[in-house]
C-alpha cells in the first residue's frame, strides 16, 4: 500500500513546516469601490456586502450618486463581496484585506450572469479567488441554473465543466465527477455533510432531494477533496449553497421573489417564492415551492430502451410516444433565522425540507425490465442546522461552530418476474438520521500565511424495515430490510490546512492533513427472524485513515496562473457496502456473511456466465485514491480559460461479482430470498431479479487518466463564445481472468475494457454556445449545443444493466412475453385460440414465443446477447434567451433539442426530452 505509506510520511512532514512561529497583529483596513454599467455609466442603486466563507454578513454599503461605496473598519481576511444592483444580474468576487491598507475594487454589471470568481468550498473555511487557487473549480450561480432547461438540481449542472450527470429516471440525477458517482462524490449543503451511510457506490438519486429552488450557487471542485470533508471525497465535491440572509443597517426591510415555470415535454409546471424581512439585528426568510411533472415525451418518441424493445424487438410506440410512470410531483419549504447580536458575531438557523412524491423507477417498468411495480414513494429530506460564528476569537480570525440534523426517507415498492402479476411485492421503508457536530478555526500566521483547523463528527443511525405481500393470497409477511434494522454509523476527523502566499500574487502553496476513522455496529437481534432463521448480523468494525494534499500555484504574469497538485483520497467501507441486501440494477446483493452461508465463492465478473475464481468473500477495505494534476488558467479582460490534465490511481476498488456456488443450491434460501434458478457455471438466481445474485468484494486497482479544459471569450460588446469539454479514460490495472463463454452466449469483452464497476465511465462531453448581448439593453439570446462522444467501452456490469448493454436471454424473454407482454395487451391466442398455450403469437407480429426469441436474439443457438454493445454519441441544438422588464421582473425562454433527436446520456435510464418549449418567469423585490 504504497499510497498510505507516502500519506503517513507527508502527513509527518507537513506537521513540521504547518506550524511556524506565531506572528500576527489584528489591524482595520477599508475596502473602497465603484460600480459601473457596461457603458461606464455609474450604478447608484445596490447593495454591497461583504460576507465571510460560511455567510456571516461583515458589512453593508450603497454606492453614492458616483457609484461609489466604502467598508470600513474590516478586519484582516478573505472575503466575498456580494453586490445586488437592481435590474442587474449579482455578481460575487473573492476580497483579500490587508492589515492597515486601503483596498479598492471596480465592478462592472451585467444583464446576463456572469461566472462566479471565488471558491468557498475548495478550503472549507476560506473564500479564495478561483483563479489564483491550485485546484480545478466551476460555480453554477441560481441565475445560471434558472436559466437552463432543468426541473431536479443535478440536471441544472450539466453545462459545468468536466461534469455528467446520469438520469435514471426522470425524478432523479446522479453528477458524475472524473468518473466518479454516488458515494465517492461528497455532496455538501451549506459546507455540511449530505452524504449518509446507505448511499450505493453506483448512480443514486439522492442530490435531486436537495430543491433546486434553495440553491443560491453550486460549486463543483474536480478531484479528492478527503482532507478537508472525510471519507467519500475521490472523485470530487459539490457544494449547494444557500442565499445569504440580509441585514439592513438603517430601518427594516421587507424583500423577496416569485416564480413560474412551464417545460412542453414533460408538460411541467411549478411556482415558487421567497419573503425576508430583515434590520441591522435580526433576518427572518420563508420560500415555498411547487412543481408537477408529467410524463416525458423523448426525441421522436420514441424509448430506445424499452422492454417491448429490448424483450420483443418492436417499437416502443406500441406504449404510446410518451414515457409511462416518469410523472412525479415535488413540494417542500425552508426557513431562516439569523441574528447578529453584535457586529462581529452571527447565529443562523436553517431548516429546509422536500418531498418528491410518486416517483417511479423507469428503467425498471416499461423503459427496461418490463415490471410492473417499482416506486421510490415518499423520497423526503429534513435538513436543519445552527450555526454560530464570531470574528477575531483570540489570534483566531474567526471561530465557526455547528449543529446538524439530515434526514433522508428512500421508502420503495417493488415486483420483480418481468411484469409478473402474481409475484410477489415487497415494500420497504429506509430512513437514516444523520447528527452532525462541525468546529471550524481560522487564523492568519505572519501576514500571507492563513491556517485552518477543524474537526468534524456525525453519528448516523439506519431505520430499515420490509413485509412482502402475496397478489394471489393477500397475506403479507416479514422481510429483512435492505439496510441491517437500527445499525449505526460514526464517522469522525481532525484536520488542518495551511494556505501561504509565498509571493503574493505570484506563488502561493497549499497543504493540508487529516485524520478520520469511522465506526460500523449492528445486532442481529434487531433484524427479523425468518423461516425460523435470524437474517440480521452481528457486526462491529472501526476503520480509520490519515490523508494529505499539496498543491502549488505560479503566477508568472497577472492574467496568467500555472497550477498543479497531488491529492490523496478515502473512502471506508458504509452501512449499504457492509450490510446492504436488496434488488439491484445488477442483481440482488447479498452481504459476505449471507454468501458464506450457502458456501458461495466470487466469480470473475457480475454476469450470469461468470466463472468461480474460487475466493471465499472476506470483509471490506476502504478504498483510496492518489490524484495528480497541473495545468494553467486564464484571465484578461476578454478571455477566461483553464485547461488541466490529471491522473488518478483508485486501489482497492469495491466492485460487485456474481456469486457461484459449487454443486446444487437450487430451493436453498439467501438473504430470505430462495434461489430458483442456477446457471451451468454455479451462478444463483433468486426470483425477484433476472440478474444473478451478487456480492460487492474489493476489486483491485484502477487508473484514470483525462483532461478538462474550458473557456469564456468576449467577441466585442456584444458577443461572447462559452465552451468546455473533457475527456476521460480509465483501465483497469490488474484485470480479472476471463474464461471462454458458455455454449450459446454472445459476450464481448476484453480484458483491458473498462473497469467493471457500478455506474460505468462516462464518455467524453461537452458544451458550446454563442451569447448575444447588445450593450446597454436588458435582453439577451443564446445558441447552445451539449454533446457527448460514443461510449463502447462496456464492462460485464455494464452490459448487464439494462440502462446501458441491456443483455436479454431466451429464459428473460419468455418471462416477459408470457408476464409482462400479455399484462399490457400484447400477447393473443394463437391457431388453437386459447390464451396461456405455446402457440400464443405476438399480435405486433403474429410470432410465436420461440421465433422472437430467434429474431431477437438473433440466431436459434444463441441463448442470451446483449441489446446494446455502446451508447451512440450526440450533438443537440437549443435556443434560449431573456429580457428584463422594468428593475424587478424577468423572463426566461428556451427551445431545447430543436431538432427532436433521440438520444440517451450514458447510463441514464430514460432517453432524453424530445423538442421542448419552456419558459421563467421571476419577479424580486
Amino acid at each position: 500500500m504504497v499510497s498510505r505509506f507516502l500519506a503517513k510520511l507527508v502527513a509527518n512532514l507537513f506537521c513540521v513546516i504547518l506550524v511556524p512561529t506565531l506572528v500576527f497583529a489584528i489591524q482595520d483596513s477599508n475596502l473602497k469601490g465603484k460600480i459601473v454599467d457596461p457603458s461606464g455609466n455609474p450604478i447608484t442603486e445596490a447593495n454591497v456586502v461583504l460576507l465571510t466563507a460560511k455567510g456571516t454578513q461583515i458589512a453593508q454599503a450603497s454606492p453614492n450618486s458616483e457609484g461609489v461605496f466604502e467598508l470600513a473598519s474590516i478586519s484582516t481576511g478573505n472575503y466575498v463581496l456580494q453586490i445586488d444592483a437592481k435590474g442587474w444580474s449579482m455578481q460575487r468576487l473573492a476580497v483579500n484585506v490587508a492589515d492597515g491598507v486601503e483596498n479598492s475594487i471596480n465592478v462592472e454589471v451585467s444583464v446576463s450572469p456572469v461566472e462566479d470568481q471565488v471558491t468557498i468550498t475548495a478550503s472549507a473555511g476560506e473564500a479564495l479567488e478561483i483563479f489564483e487557487y491550485p485546484r480545478a473549480i466551476s460555480v453554477a450561480s441560481a441565475e445560471e441554473i434558472r436559466r437552463r432547461p432543468a426541473v431536479g438540481l443535478p440536471q441544472a449542472l450539466r453545462e459545468e465543466p468536466g461534469i455528467h450527470v446520469q438520469q435514471t429516471t426522470a425524478s432523479q440525477g446522479s453528477v458524475f465527477m472524473r468518473g466518479l458517482t454516488g458515494q465517492r462524490v461528497v455532496a455538501l449543503v451549506d459546507g455540511i455533510r449530505y452524504n449518509n451511510t446507505t448511499f450505493r457506490p453506483g448512480p443514486t438519486q439522492y442530490l435531486a432531494t436537495v430543491p433546486i429552488q434553495s440553491a443560491g450557487s453550486v460549486e463543483l471542485v474536480r478531484g479528492p477533496a478527503s482532507v478537508q470533508y472525510g471519507s467519500d471525497g475521490l472523485g470530487g465535491t459539490i457544494n449547494v449553497i444557500a442565499e445569504s440572509p440580509f441585514f439592513t443597517p438603517q430601518a427594516t426591510e421587507i424583500h423577496g421573489q416569485f416564480g413560474l415555470q412551464f417545460g412542453s415535454a414533460d408538460v411541467s409546471g411549478g411556482s415558487n417564492f421567497k419573503l425576508g424581512i430583515g434590520n441591522s439585528k435580526f433576518n427572518l426568510t420563508t420560500a415555498g415551492f411547487f412543481t408537477r411533472v408529467n410524463d416525458l415525451r423523448p426525441g421522436d418518441g420514441i424509448d430506445s430502451h424499452a422492454a417491448v424493445t429490448r424483450f420483443l424487438g418492436i417499437s416502443s410506440k406500441v406504449l404510446g410516444d410518451r414515457l409511462q410512470d416518469t410523472g412525479f410531483t415535488q413540494y417542500g419549504g425552508e426557513a431562516r433565522l439569523a441574528l447578529k447580536p453584535t457586529p462581529d458575531q452571527q447565529i443562523t438557523f436553517t431548516y429546509l425540507r422536500n418531498d418528491l412524491q410518486n416517483t417511479r423507477r423507469y428503467d425498471q417498468l416499461n423503459g427496461g425490465n418490463g415490471n410492473l411495480i417499482q416506486g421510490f414513494d415518499p423520497q423526503t429530506f429534513d435538513f436543519f442546522y445552527a450555526r454560530y460564528q464570531k470574528q477575531q476569537v483570540g489570534f483566531f480570525d474567526s471561530l465557526t461552530g455547528t449543529f446538524s440534523f439530515n434526514r433522508q426517507r428512500d421508502d420503495r415498492q417493488s415486483q420483480g418476474g418481468n411484469g409478473d402479476q402474481r409475484g410477489t411485492i415487497t415494500t420497504e421503508f429506509n430512513k437514516t438520521d444523520a447528527f452532525g457536530y462541525s468546529l471550524l478555526a481560522s487564523t492568519h500566521v505572519g501576514k500571507n500565511n492563513i491556517l485552518l483547523v477543524g474537526a468534524d463528527f456525525y453519528d448516523e443511525y439506519v431505520d430499515s424495515t420490509s413485509f412482502t405481500t402475496s397478489p394471489v393470497t393477500g397475506r403479507s409477511s416479514v422481510a429483512r430490510g435492505r439496510f441491517p434494522n437500527d445499525a449505526r454509523y460514526k464517522t469522525f476527523g481532525f484536520y488542518a490546512e495551511d494556505t501561504f502566499d509565498i509571493l503574493p500574487r505570484k506563488l502561493r502553496l497549499i497543504g493540508g492533513v487529516r485524520y478520520g476513522a469511522t465506526q460500523f455496529k449492528t445486532r442481529a437481534k434487531d433484524d427479523p427472524i425468518i423461516n425460523g432463521r435470524p437474517v440480521g448480523l452481528d457486526a462491529s468494525t472501526r476503520q480509520d485513515d490519515v490523508t494529505f494534499n499539496v498543491g502549488v500555484s505560479v503566477n508568472p504574469r497577472p492574467w496568467l496562473s500555472l497550477y498543479t497538485n497531488i491529492n490523496r483520497g478515502f473512502r471506508t467501507p458504509n452501512v449499504n457496502d457492509l450490510g446492504g441486501v436488496g434488488i439491484t440494477s445488477n442483481g440482488f446483493t447479498v452481504t459476505a456473511n449471507q454468501a458464506a452461508e450457502v458456501g458461495a465463492e466470487v466469480g470473475n465478473s457480475a454476469g450470469a456466465t461468470a466463472r468461480t475464481t474460487g475466493a471465499k468473500l472476506s470483509s471490506l477495505d476502504p478504498e483510496s485514491i492518489m490524484n495528480y494534476e497541473g495545468g494553467f488558467k486564464v484571465k484578461t479582460d476578454r478571455v477566461e480559460a483553464s485547461f488541466g490534465g490529471f491522473v488518478a490511481d483508485l486501489e482497492d476498488v469495491t466492485v460487485i461479482r456474481a456469486l457461484v456456488v459449487p454443486g446444487n443450491a437450487v430451493g436453498r434460501t439467501i438473504a430470505g430470498q430462495t434461489i430458483v434458478s442456477q446457471s451451468s457455471t454455479g451462478v444463483i438466481f433468486v426470483a425477484g431479479s433476472s440478474q444473478p445474485v451478487i456480492a460487492r468484494v474489493n476489486g483491485g486497482e484502477v487508473r484514470f487518466s483525462g483532461i478538462e479544459a474550458s473557456t469564456r471569450v468576449k467577441l466585442n460588446s456584444d458577443f461572447s463564445v462559452q465552451a468546455n469539454g473533457f475527456y476521460l479514460k480509465s483501465r483497469d490495472k490488474n484485470p480479472p481472468l476471463q474464461s471462454a463463454p458458455p455454449a450459446g452466449v454472445i459476450l464481448i469483452r476484453k480484458a483491458t475494457d473498462a473497469p467493471d464497476f457500478e455506474g460505468g465511465l462516462p464518455p467524453s462531453g461537452g458544451f458550446l454556445s454563442v451569447k448575444y448581448q447588445p450593450a446597454g439593453k436588458r435582453y439577451w439570446a443564446e445558441v447552445y449545443s451539449t454533446m457527448a462522444g460514443k461510449q463502447d467501452r462496456l464492462s460485464s456490469t455494464d452490459l448487464n444493466d439494462q440502462r446501458q448493454g441491456a443483455t436479454r436471454s431466451r429464459a428473460n424473454i419468455a418471462t416477459f412475453f408470457n408476464n409482462g407482454a400479455r399484462a399490457r395487451g400484447l400477447v393473443g391466442a394463437g391457431a388453437d385460440g386459447r390464451m396461456g398455450t405455446a402457440d400464443d403469437i405476438l399480435i405486433a407480429t403474429g410470432e410465436t414465443l420461440t421465433q422472437v426469441q430467434d429474431r431477437v436474439l438473433g440466431g436459434r443457438n444463441i441463448m442470451s446477447a446483449p441489446f446494446f454493445l455502446s451508447t451512440p454519441g450526440y450533438a443537440t441544438l437549443n435556443f434560449r434567451g431573456g429580457i428584463k422588464v422594468g428593475e424587478n421582473s424577468e423572463f426566461v425562454f428556451i427551445l431545447e433539442n430543436v431538432l427532436d433527436k433521440n438520444y440517451r446520456i450514458h447510463g441514464s435510464g430514460t432517453d432524453n426530452p424530445g423538442i421542448n418549449f419552456a419558459t421563467r418567469y421571476q419577479f424580486r423585490f
